[in-house]
Formats: C-alpha cells, structure tokens, sequence
C-alpha cells in the first residue's frame, strides 16, 4: 500500500484521535482528516476520496460495520481500502462478516510507538 497520502480517520473518541495523530507523526506527507461521525465520513466522501480509511466499529449512532457496508455499496468508493479499528476483539464469525468488505481488522494497541509498528505495515 505504498503511496498513502491520504488517510481518513472515524472514531467518535477524542482521546483515539489524538494517539492516531501521534503515531503517524512518524510517517511524512501523509494528511489525516478526522470524522467523529459516520454521517460526517459519508458526506465527505462525496467530494473527496482518501487512500485509506480507518474505521471504528464501536461509534455512537451508526456502527462502524453498518458505515463499512454503506461505503462498499457505492461503486465510486468500493475500491478504498477500509481498515476495521476498534478495541473490540471480534469473533471469527463477526471477522469474517466484515472480512469480505473490509481491508483489514486491527484491534487498537496500547500505545502510540505499538500503533506506528501497525502502521509501518501499511504505510
């Protein structure tokens, strides 16, 4: 996935927002934008595509998996790779539901410097 520039980010916790913001000071000219609602992300997404979007599963209002499905119905958005973050450690059945849409499921480390080794595998 060489090549990100741009990076959506959802998560409706201010504190998430701020450890991403952190971890990917390490990475050079890639822009985070930051959405703290699904219907935030969608309106957005119809004037300007990311490189990626990360995910939360767990939000108030529409859940991150009912987001991920949204995004996926809409040919012009189905290609962006969507990486699945939460703290929630899912079930094989619930991984495989979203596996077939999403990019990726991450479970949300611990700390900034384990969240910049997550990254380094994809940026």
């Amino acid at each position: 996935m060489a090549g990100i520039k741009s990076i959506f980010y959802l998560d409706d916790d201010l504190d998430d927002h701020f450890i991403f913001r952190m971890a990917i000071r390490a990475f050079e000219g890639i822009a985070v934008t930051s959405f703290y609602s699904s219907d935030e992300l969608c309106r957005h997404l119809e004037n300007e595509l990311p490189d990626i979007i990360f995910l939360d599963i767990n939000l108030n209002g529409e859940n991150g998996i009912d987001c991920l499905k949204t995004i996926k119905k809409k040919e012009r958005l189905s290609a962006i790779p969507v990486i699945m973050y939460s703290t929630s450690i899912l079930t094989d059945a619930a991984s495989k539901m979203i596996g077939g849409d999403a990019f990726a499921y991450w479970v949300k480390p611990d700390s900034v410097a384990e969240l910049r080794e997550m990254l380094k595998t994809i940026l």
